[in-house]
């Protein structure tokens, strides 16, 4: 259903819907002498001149418009036609879809008979096409993003955002994802090992929210770090739950997992080496300070091109002193390359990272306290993203893999007698770390493999940018007008009868679209009321029935000024005209649809129940 050129309302013929989807963006077209009156003269007279369908919509015809044009006669459209209706589910290159495209494409659902329906099959027949509308505007999206970021393949992208994510930073992390199966996929075929090259191409897609909770490792003046995690994590209740990253990328998690499996000496460390989380870390070198949700030693590993940026580590604390007091002692630490070698170490013990230029990752591979309390539910989630989930008595051996902290000076020697007379596990190191190096000519060969075959192959990128306010909206150019005005996403109801506030009635006006047209250009000239409570009450010439007009925000007030029940408010969508006849796309739908929608979705439940 639409509103027609005039502004009534019509529901075309499914003969309409389906030509309309047969039309290019250089079908020539031919319109008849102006037939419109009011504002869809002054529409028609400036789209009339077009020679094609693009060329009418740049000149503000509405995609309404071309329906209604088509079905009176006013228009012709004469070719060169598609031989089948466009399927953008089936689109393989998104860079083919055209504007006129994108928005005929939103009428395909429609295209189905339906004339010989009556009663509760119209309103089926309306409830799955309002679905597959839905379906379609959310691929559009997804097109339109994955065009601005430059992703060819926009059945990457999730289909929608996470709790903490903005679309830019969901779509990256989906390319992310995708470029991580291929590797992943690539290992399984050749029985290779996931290389350093590898989990760096997957960092530098990945896009890293601004964490502001990390206060101990932010230097002065910080006020975030690039820190994401996945796997388990403890709420701030103390439940311990499955990040929601793990959840939605899964394909990252497995890769990173798979690349320390590869990489750890399983024989030289004793044991497996059990764990429930990583951090991931992008361009922040942390102050000192010790971690605070770790059980036993983690694996770091820092990744990309950057000089500096080593890891300080203080191998002997055993937390007796403050980490002021510790600060005072750089001397006592040591100074490790996690950038040629894998390290692991107790993050519980004093560690900060120098300075450094370039581009620096890293990942944390931790243990979260309280694992063993975890849903079953969470700990597929994790098992799926290949993580090697902790036992209790796996968990005892890695507990065991470093030896205890002397302690420095005086205070170590009182932190030590605090531990004579506790039963320990020896540990199996006698070593307060281990580093593997991984610049071995066996290792360097095969990174010089990775990259030359990934380069040869092609790897997946994700562009912003930066100029786009509004990444992965649609500009729909025939509303470019009116995108910030106050009356473009304009609501209706149906009002009782005539309104008792008088001030509130717009007079003059025959439709709700012609209403919407002349408030989005000329709201000055309304009476006073109406700018004030964002209002207004309106006739409608053709049914004789009064409807209340609200802009966006200003719901409530409208059902204050004309005293309606929000239960009995039957809503109406009245998209607008946008000022300068350059009306939105979106027209009035008729009141009471959603009404009918909800009573009839009721009563199938009531029915199944």
């Amino acid at each position: 259903m639409a509103e027609g050129s005039a502004g009534k309302k019509s529901t075309y013929k499914a003969s309409t819907y389906a030509a309309s989807g047969l039309w290019l963006e250089h079908s020539k077209v031919e319109y008849a002498a102006n037939p419109k009156k009011g504002k869809s003269f002054d529409r028609y007279a400036a789209y009339e001149k077009a020679a094609t369908i693009g060329e009418a919509l740049k000149a503000g015809a509405l995609p309404a418009d071309l329906l209604f044009d088509y079905e009176k006669g006013h228009l012709k459209v004469l070719g060169p036609l598609r031989e089948k209706p466009l399927d953008i589910f089936t689109l393989e290159d998104i860079n083919e879809l055209t504007y006129t495209d994108k928005v005929l494409c939103r009428y395909s659902y429609y295209s189905q008979p339906r004339d010989d329906q009556s009663g509760a099959g119209k309103i089926q027949v309306l409830e799955e096409s309002l679905k597959k509308q839905r379906a379609t505007m959310k691929r559009l999206g997804k097109i339109e993003l994955a065009r601005q970021l430059d992703i060819g393949d926009v059945d990457s992208l999730n289909d929608s955002v996470g709790f903490w994510e903005t679309p830019v930073m969901m779509a990256k992390r989906s390319v992310a994802a995708a470029q991580a199966q291929e590797f992943l996929d690539h290992a399984d075929a050749t029985g290779g090992k996931i290389t350093d090259f590898e989990v760096l191409q997957v960092l530098r897609l990945w896009d890293f929210r601004e964490n502001e909770t990390r206060k101990n490792v932010m230097r002065e003046g910080q006020t975030f770090v690039y820190s994401d995690t996945i796997g388990f994590v403890a709420d701030r209740t103390g439940h311990i739950l499955a990040k929601e990253e793990t959840k939605r990328y899964p394909q990252v998690g497995v890769l990173f997992n798979r690349w320390l499996k590869d990489h750890i000496d399983r024989e030289h460390l004793g044991t497996d080496f059990v764990y429930t989380s990583i951090n991931i870390n992008k361009n922040y070198a942390g102050r000192l300070h010790r971690d605070g949700n770790n059980v036993g030693p983690s694996f770091l590993k820092a990744f990309g091109n950057f000089s500096g940026g080593q890891l300080n580590y203080f191998p002997e604390d055993d937390r007796s002193l403050k980490i002021e007091d510790l600060d005072s002692m750089t001397d006592q630490s040591s100074k490790i390359d996690v950038k040629k070698g894998l390290l692991l170490f107790d993050g519980k013990r004093g560690h900060f990272v120098d300075d450094f230029e370039g581009e620096r990752y890293s990942l944390v591979f931790f243990t979260c306290p309280r694992f063993e309390k975890a849903s079953d539910e969470s700990r597929q989630f994790l098992q799926k993203a290949g993580f090697p989930l902790p036992t209790a008595a796996t968990m005892e051996s890695v507990m065991g893999l470093l030896r205890k902290p002397k302690g420095y000076g005086d205070s170590g020697k009182k932190g030590q007698k605090a531990e004579q007379g506790k039963t320990t596990a020896p540990s199996l190191h006698d070593a307060p770390w281990i580093y593997y190096s991984s610049c071995t000519p066996e290792l360097d060969a095969a990174e010089a493999r990775a990259e030359e075959f990934w380069n040869r192959n092609g790897l997946k990128q994700a562009k912003v940018d930066e100029g786009s306010k509004k990444v992965g909206k649609i500009a729909w150019e025939h509303t470019k007008n009116a995108r910030d005005a106050k009356w473009v996403d304009t609501m209706s109801f149906q009002l009782p009868g005539k309104p008792s506030r008088k001030d509130l009635i717009l007079e003059g006006h025959k439709n709700l679209v012609d209403a919407v047209a002349f408030l989005s250009a000329e709201e000055a000239k309304a009476p006073k009321a109406v700018a004030k409570e964002g209002c207004c009450a309106i006739l409608s010439n053709r049914t004789k029935v009064w409807y209340a007009l609200y802009a966006r925000g200003h719901k409530a007030q409208a059902l204050a000024a004309f005293r309606v029940e929000a239960t009995g408010a039957r809503q109406a969508c009245a998209k607008p005209a946008a000022p300068q006849a350059t009306p939105p796309s979106k027209r009035a739908a008729p009141a009471g649809r959603e009404a009918k929608i909800a009573q009839s979705s009721e009563k199938r439940r009531r029915t199944k129940a």
